[in-house]
């Protein structure tokens, strides 16, 4: 029989503390908890649990903080970090991925999409860098990694998106929003593969090549998820093109046909 899930519960809240942790035992994790985030610490250190639940509003020290302190030591940083918050603005959430957060749900939470997040991250852990909000790739980088799954013949779609009709909003805490929501969208369950990129920094247009054939699901998916966490009543558009590896095109060519 395989060793159990070690995770850490950290919150303040005895009774929430306590429903976790029953919660997660009756499913076979092993649980450690405590109600402190500096004692969370001692613990991540000693114990190097599979993955942290972590309350944001703490006395002594906040979620943020203790997921920053966790990230900066190399002893602790690959461990996944999923905020349990009741917060919802989309501040907060930006701060919570930029501290190292690798998911973030919103209390009260429902128990089966928890134990699905926990699981997700788990299987993810070793295969794809954690903790990072801004998922869009140096082009580059992405014509190199697209190379790599045209050499492999992996079946993938590009999906171009504008940001289109920003208000009166800043377009920098627009795009910002924007990048959050393709965060969220690409940590759900059964996303696949995914490059993000975007000709440069100061543009309002991305190409997002990705694996997962349920196209039309996933951009309804992601508009919603835009226009929940967006300050701005800005919009996406998002043209379609699937079966990308069968047009015998290169990697350098579809960058320059969906960036330029």
């Amino acid at each position: 029989m395989s060793n159990p899930t070690r995770i850490l519960i950290v919150d303040d809240e005895p009774d929430i503390l306590s429903l976790l942790t029953l919660h997660l035992q009756l499913k076979h994790y092993h649980v450690f908890k405590t109600s402190s985030p500096i004692k969370a610490i001692e613990i991540a250190n000693k114990e190097k649990p599979d993955l942290i639940l972590l309350d944001v509003m703490m006395p002594e020290m906040d979620g943020f903080q203790v997921a920053a302190k966790l990230k900066q030591n190399d002893d602790t940083s690959t461990i996944p970090i999923i905020f349990l918050t009741a917060r919802t603005q989309t501040e907060d959430k930006i701060k919570g991925f930029k501290a190292g957060a690798d998911d973030y749900l919103v209390k009260p939470f429902d128990f089966e999409e928890l134990e699905i997040r926990i699981n997700r991250l788990i299987k993810k852990k070793d295969e794809v860098p954690t903790s990072t909000l801004i998922l869009r790739y140096p082009k580059n980088a992405a014509t190199m990694k697209l190379a790599e799954w045209i050499k492999t013949g992996i079946e993938f779609h590009a999906l171009k998106i504008q940001i289109v009709n920003v208000g009166a909003g800043d377009l920098l805490s627009v795009k910002e929003d924007f990048l959050l929501s393709v965060t969220l969208s690409l940590r759900e369950r059964d996303n696949g593969h995914f490059i993000f990129t975007s000709k440069d920094d100061s543009n309002d247009r991305f190409v997002l090549f990705t694996t997962n054939p349920n196209l039309e699901k996933y951009c309804k998916n992601l508009i919603q998820l835009f226009k929940q966490n967006s300050r701005d009543k800005a919009d996406l558009k998002i043209m379609v093109y699937p079966k990308q590896n069968r047009k015998n095109y290169t990697a350098e060519e579809l960058m320059t046909k969906f960036l330029d």
